[in-house]
């Protein structure tokens, strides 16, 4: 009986020291051999605060400072508008300000925020922060940012 525990101990004891093994040896090869799978983005931060317009409700524009506090003519709405010119791809990023937003580069839009189909009280939206993607192929269109009241 004694032959049969020690043979028994002894098989569990060489079979867990492969697996340990075999996972050592798994992690090993996968942070040091395999392709990485993560991609990696820019987090290179620049200032993109020059160059804004407010554009009025009648069309007509004004250079304003970004940041600022600006009050919304009687549409309800504020509207901003920049010119687009980056090198690479990039994200335009703001605080909402408890404000539904859309943005738009030359009438396509290419980011929207709101929460008006899942809140249950309230006129706005809780503030977030905002990440609009930009590319070098929209240089020379306009970004208009629409912030909704």
């Amino acid at each position: 009986m004694k032959r049969t525990s020690l043979f028994i101990y002894e098989i569990v004891l060489v079979a867990g020291a492969l697996i340990y093994l075999f996972i050592i040896g798994l992690l090993i090869l996968g942070e040091n051999a395999l392709k990485e799978e993560r991609t990696y983005t820019s987090f290179n931060l620049e200032s993109y605060n020059d160059g804004w317009y407010r554009i009025y409700s009648d069309g007509t524009k004004e250079a304003i400072e970004i940041p600022g506090q600006y009050q919304p003519d009687s549409s309800h709405e504020f509207v901003i508008e920049k010119e687009i010119n980056v090198e690479e791809p990039l994200f335009v990023s703001f605080d909402s300000a408890k404000q539904d937003i859309n943005a738009y580069v030359n009438s396509e839009l290419r980011y929207s925020y709101s929460t008006k189909d899942s809140r249950l009280f309230g006129d706005n939206s809780p503030g977030a922060l905002m990440f609009i993607p930009v590319y070098p192929e929209d240089n020379g269109q306009d970004l208009r940012i629409v912030f909704y009241r």
